[in-house]
């Protein structure tokens, strides 16, 4: 097994720098305390946007997987249709060519010249 890793201790350290460049040490009782309700609101502030973004990104993922399965609806209605449409193709020239074999039988020429 490898060698365990010593962990530094957090401790006292570098006292913490308010905005305004001062350290906690140096403000008095009620400027923490007025320091700590500003940073509690604004916590509750950064809280209510998380929640606010997190419902947007549901909204927007939720949209999207509907376009995807409303697309891929389409594309297989398009799908279906080609194919429809190939085999209609398909027995149209079928039935020309069964139409035209049966006049040409019957001694017309005239639509075998059209056809040809």
């Amino acid at each position: 097994m490898p060698p365990k890793r010593k962990t530094k201790k957090k401790g006292k350290g570098k006292p913490f720098m308010m905005e305004e460049g001062l350290s906690t040490k140096e403000l008095s009782k009620d400027q923490l305390w007025e320091t700590l309700l500003h940073l509690q609101e604004e916590l509750q502030g950064v809280r209510k946007e998380k929640c606010f973004f997190q419902l947007e990104r549901d909204k927007s993922q939720a949209a999207l997987e509907t376009s995807k399965n409303k697309l891929e609806e389409a594309e297989m209605q398009l799908k279906n249709k080609r194919r429809e449409r190939a085999e209609a193709e398909e027995r149209h020239r079928l039935e020309i060519s069964v139409s035209c074999s049966i006049i040409l039988r019957g001694g017309s020429t005239t639509i075998h010249h059209i056809f040809s």
